[in-house]
């Protein structure tokens, strides 16, 4: 697939609570409270807090796990390509799916997988389609900042690639030339998934 021709860029946060460890093994215990909604639930289940990086620095938090199990396998290459469909209604934050992106490179730097051994794309359709906006034509058709343009940024320049669905852009009148420079117009996202597929991407929703 061929890269789009550059267009004009432009240009956050996020935080978690810390708490104590508590051991998640037996009855109902910490799950059930979250389950059952209990006052305090969250913050008993929560070990330190959660921090951004190393790879994406002002995105993608995530906590550092204790009393691993499951290994992590440091020398398989990680061809992942994240299926965005949603996207809040709102302009309030980032939408938190391409967030995971950030989260899915940050946590496994930090689990020692080079960044060379991690290959990522995202393609977005659906609501997510506004989400690949330029700051000027977001802000006339939703009133707001985009508040992806920056996560978008970064995670492109980490070597994540993005594509919309044509089939989504048509539809909800988002042209080529309003898109964000980092963003790809494929035919359609079935095309896209299918084309990182044969290229030995595994699809995550």
């Amino acid at each position: 697939m061929t890269h789009a021709r550059p267009r004009t860029a432009t240009p956050h946060p996020t935080s978690s609570r810390p708490g104590r460890r508590v051991s998640c093994r037996g009855t109902l215990g910490v799950l059930g409270g979250i389950l059952l909604g209990l006052p305090g639930a969250l913050h008993a289940q929560s070990i330190g807090e959660a921090t951004p990086g190393p790879v994406i620095q002002d995105f993608g938090a995530v906590f550092e796990v204790q009393g691993l199990e499951v290994p992590v396998d440091t020398d398989r290459d990680y061809r992942i390509v994240f299926d965005v469909s949603q996207s809040p209604t709102g302009s309030e934050g980032v939408n938190p799916y391409l967030n995971s992106v950030a989260r899915f490179l940050n946590m496994h730097a930090r689990a020692g997988v080079p960044r060379a051994r991690m290959e990522l794309a995202v393609v977005l359709h659906g609501s997510a389609g506004k989400d690949a906006l330029q700051p000027g034509p977001y802000r006339e058709r939703l009133g707001a900042e985009n508040p992806n343009v920056e996560l978008i940024r970064q995670l492109a320049a980490a070597g994540v690639e993005f594509y919309i669905c044509g089939q989504t852009a048509m539809s909800r009148g988002l042209p080529n030339d309003d898109l964000l420079p980092e963003i790809q117009m494929a035919l359609s996202a079935m095309t896209a998934r299918a084309m990182l597929q044969a290229r030995g991407y595994e699809v995550v929703n």
